[in-house]
């Protein structure tokens, strides 16, 4: 069950558990043996490691259209911030999605 793993992972790290015992939760032998190949690199520190893998956990548990609907609040927010001029973040809309969504419009 998806939800209990990232309960899991989540308790793992309120008690400083170290990332081999994190990757140790995680059920997916693929996604495992993937970020166990990634944790070796030493790119990154422990919790750096921790970290990198509950997000990757947590997205893969997710469906995108609630990513998309987070997404698309936050730029909403963002977005009124800016009018309101209030603290926000400068974003530029990739070019290959500007132009897909005037094609949709064009209909």
């Amino acid at each position: 069950m998806n939800s209990q793993e990232i309960k899991d992972l989540m308790d793992a790290i309120k008690n400083k558990t170290d990332v081999s015992e994190i990757i140790n939760i995680i059920r997916n032998d693929k996604f495992k043996d993937t970020i166990s190949i990634h944790t070796n690199n030493g790119n990154f520190n422990n919790e750096e490691n921790i970290a990198h893998i509950v997000a990757a956990r947590y997205l893969m548990s997710i469906k995108k259209g609630v990513v998309a609907q987070e997404l698309a609040e936050v730029i909403s927010k963002n977005q009124i911030n800016k009018l309101l001029d209030k603290a926000h973040f400068d974003f530029i809309v990739p070019t290959y999605i500007s132009e897909a969504i005037e094609w949709i419009h064009k209909g």
